[in-house]
This record gives structure tokens, sequence and C-alpha cells, in this order.
């Protein structure tokens, strides 16, 4: 099965082909029942708060599209097996460098919207923002792993500040990360209970500030 497209703009590229194209598309909400291709679209719309933002995927399949709704923001829980296992996959002892929380920043791999580029665009509170990332630390007590898709096309040494570990055996996807979300995609966990908020998809410095505070809640 072929992802097609993430952004819902592009349904009029991809899936406004009702003339040219013959194979049927069925639309589908977080949940898997079937939907109306006008509550889709609705559901879809980017002007949302956070809490309310869906992110659009598009997959093809032999015969048909399938339209699918993931939220962007996710709360949820690892138990305890799951926690120990993304510990070691992180090479992250908790006994031996103790924080509370887990901060893991993930690069998808190349596409339209961050081109490759993992580097600070001087925006303040961009992700790869050496202020915004002293900052960060100074108010929350965490530990930081980037993590990337395999890649060859991204070198992603090159920004000497910043540790990137690839996703072995597609570990950190398979767990968080289920379809390609553009740009960048961010987790916080707290490693004491193993409760967590996920952003699917572009997010900057900002969103991971508000995201901190609010698992300080959970």
């Amino acid at each position: 099965m072929k992802i097609i497209a993430f952004s819902i703009f592009l349904f009029t590229s991809v899936f406004g082909f009702t003339q040219t194209n013959s194979k049927p598309i069925y639309y589908y909400d977080v949940n898997g029942a079937q939907m109306s291709k006008e509550d889709y679209s609705i559901k879809s719309s980017r002007y949302k708060s956070l809490d309310e933002l869906y992110i659009p995927i598009a997959l093809e399949k032999d015969t048909c599209y399938l339209a699918i709704l993931k939220k962007r923001k996710n709360i949820g829980k690892l138990n305890t097996s799951q926690l120990e296992n993304l510990f070691l996959n992180l090479n992250y002892n908790p006994n031996t460098s103790p924080k509370k929380f887990s901060i893991i920043q993930y690069h998808p791999g190349r596409d339209d919207c961050n081109n490759g580029r993992y580097k600070s665009n001087g925006y303040e509170y961009n992700i790869y923002h050496r202020g915004y990332l002293k900052e960060l630390k100074s108010i929350f007590d965490h530990n930081m792993f980037w993590i990337h898709k395999k890649d060859e096309s991204i070198k992603f040494h090159k920004v000497k500040y910043i540790n990137w570990r690839l996703d072995n055996n597609q570990f950190i996807e398979k767990l968080f990360f289920e379809y390609h979300y553009s740009c960048n995609s961010f987790v916080i966990l707290n490693n004491l209970n193993g409760n967590y908020i996920s952003i699917l998809g572009e997010s900057g410095g900002n969103t991971v500030m508000e995201i901190a505070k609010e698992i300080n809640k959970l």
C-alpha cells in the first residue's frame, strides 16, 4: 500500500481526479469508521486548535484510494515492556542518568516540507535553534533524542551539536509515527510512568514547550 499524500490540499490534485481516474475513494475517521467526503473535508480543516486538528493521509491500494484521518495530538501510555524496549533502543539507562522526561525529535526523511533540512533557520523557536534548546533545558528536566529515518540523501552528521541517531529497525517510527508525517514529529515521554504526548507533523519549539508544560500534569 502506497502513501500518496499528507496534506489535504494535495487531495485536489491527487483525489480531484474523478474525471480521469476510475479508482473509487473511501473516507475513514480516526476510529476506522467510513464517513462522507464532506465530513472528511470538515474534519481535516487546518483552522482548529491543536487538540482538534487531524492529519489527512491518502493511501493507494490496487483497487481504490483510502483517505484516512489521524489525530495530530496523541496522548498515550507505554506499558512496562514497551518502556524497557524503548530505553534499550535509545541506549538509555534511567538508573545511571535519571531524568523525568525524554523528548524524541523525529526526522522522517526528505519530503516537500523539510526538503532534507535539519538546521536552524534563525527563527528563535526553530527546533534546531541553540537558544531555544538552551531555554528548554533550563525549564524542563529531560533527555533529548534526535532520531532520523534512514535517508542516504541527507548527511545528518553535519550538525555537530545535535547527536543524530538512526532509527534502527524503524523502532521509533513503528511505536509512535505510523505514517510519514511531513517535516518532523516529536513525542515527550514521562520516563517514570510511561505517559506520553506526541505531535505528528511540522512543529516548532513553541509547540514543544507547550507540550512539555502539559505533560507535567499527566
